[in-house]
C-alpha cells in the first residue's frame, strides 16, 4: 500500500500473515479518560491507543482545565485543578462518546451544559436514556434546543433502571453514582467488557463498584478518588478484524492479545467454519481453513455476537462457498 498526495492505492492478491499486538480497546479508553474528571490527582493509562477519538475527548476534558500528555504508549491526566464551562458543539460534534462526559462533569461540578454528540451515524440513537440517568442523579433540567442543560437539584435516587442495555448509559449511570453517600442499583445494565473494565479503574481509584458484567451494578459512593495507573482491556474488534483479514487473504497471523475470553462468540463462530485457533496464554495463532464455510449469526449485545463486526464478517462471508444469512439486532 502506498500513499501520494493524499490518496491510498492498494495492491491486492496477497496473504496477510506476521504477528501483532493489540492495543487498549478504544471503548475502554473513552469511558475511563471522561472518568479521570471524577479523580483529584493524576491519571495514567497504560498502552493507550493515538486515535482521533482519543483526542477529541482530551480536547474536552482540557476544555476543563486538564492537562494530558503522551509519554511513549503511555497517557497522563492531570484533573487537579478544574473549573466548569459548558461543552462547545465543536468538541462534541466530533465524536459520539463525547456522551460520556455528561456523569462525570456533573458529578464533579453539580452541574452540566453540554451540546448534543455528533460521530458515527448507525441508525437511531438517541440520548435520552442518559438524560434520564441524569435526571436519577438528582439533575433539574432547563430547556434549550440542542443542548442539555441541568443542575443538581434533587437528592440521588438508589434505583435507577435503564430499559435497555445501552452500554453509555450504564457507563454514566456508574460514573454519576461514585461520588458521595449511599448506595446506588443499576438495574438491567449493558454487560459488556468495557463496562467491567470501566469499573475496576474506578475501583482501583478507590471506588466501592461491585456486579458489573451482570444483571446489577451496586455503587457505594465514596468521598474521593485517588490517582490511579490503569492498563485497560485488550481491543477485542480490533482483534477480531485482523483475524478477518487473515482469513480473508488466506492468511496466517499471531496475535497479542489479553481477554481473549471476551472473544468468545465470534471465535466460535469463526472456528467452527473458516479456521484453527490455538491461543497460549496471551497469544492467538490463527491459520486459515481450506474452506469457508456458510454460516448464519445474529448481532446482540454482550455476550453475544459484537455487531461492531457485522460489517466485516460479512465482507468474508463474501467468499464462502455457499448462502449465510446475518441478522442484525442492535442498530436499526
Amino acid at each position: 500500500m502506498e500513499k501520494e498526495n493524499g490518496v491510498y492505492e492498494v495492491f491486492g492478491g496477497r496473504k496477510l500473515s506476521g504477528s501483532v499486538k493489540i492495543e487498549s480497546a478504544k471503548n475502554a479508553v473513552l469511558p475511563i479518560i471522561a472518568a479521570s474528571v471524577l479523580i483529584d490527582g493524576e491519571t495514567v493509562i497504560k498502552n493507550c491507543p493515538k486515535l482521533s477519538d482519543v483526542f477529541n475527548m482530551l480536547a474536552i476534558i482540557k476544555s476543563f482545565g486538564a492537562k494530558a500528555v503522551f509519554c511513549g504508549e503511555d497517557l497522563y491526566i492531570d484533573c487537579k485543578n478544574l473549573h466548569f464551562t459548558k461543552i462547545d458543539e465543536n468538541l462534541t460534534s466530533l465524536i459520539r462518546s463525547s456522551v460520556f462526559n455528561l456523569a462525570p462533569v456533573f458529578s464533579r461540578f453539580n452541574k452540566v451544559d453540554f451540546a448534543f454528540p455528533g460521530g458515527c451515524k448507525i441508525g437511531d440513537r438517541p440520548i435520552d436514556m442518559h438524560v434520564k440517568v441524569l435526571s436519577s442523579l438528582g439533575a433539574k433540567f432547563t430547556g434549550e434546543k440542542d443542548r442539555i442543560i441541568a443542575e443538581k437539584f434533587y437528592k440521588k435516587r438508589d434505583k435507577i433502571r435503564l430499559k435497555t442495555k445501552s452500554v453509555g448509559a450504564t457507563e454514566n449511570a456508574i460514573m454519576g453514582s461514585v461520588l458521595g453517600s449511599g448506595e446506588t442499583y443499576i438495574f438491567n445494565p449493558a454487560r459488556e467488557p468495557e463496562i467491567v473494565d470501566l469499573s475496576n479503574f474506578l475501583n482501583r481509584a478507590g471506588a466501592k463498584i461491585s456486579g458489573a458484567g451482570s444483571e446489577i451494578i451496586k455503587v457505594e459512593g465514596v468521598k474521593r478518588l485517588s490517582s490511579v495507573e490503569y492498563k485497560p482491556v485488550s481491543d477485542r474488534i480490533e482483534a477480531a478484524t485482523f483475524i478477518l483479514a487473515a482469513l480473508a487473504t488466506g492468511g496466517e497471523l499471531e496475535i497479542k492479545v489479553k481477554d481473549t475470553e471476551n472473544l468468545a462468540a465470534f471465535i466460535d463462530k469463526i472456528s467452527n467454519n473458516a479456521c484453527n485457533i490455538t491461543i497460549k496464554s496471551d497469544i492467538m495463532y490463527i491459520k486459515s481453513g481450506k474452506v469457508i464455510r456458510p454460516f448464519s449469526f445474529r448481532t446482540l449485545p454482550y455476550p453475544f455476537f459484537p455487531t461492531d463486526l457485522q460489517s466485516q464478517t460479512a465482507a468474508l462471508l463474501c467468499l464462502s462457498d455457499g448462502k449465510s444469512l446475518i441478522e442484525e439486532r442492535v442498530f436499526s
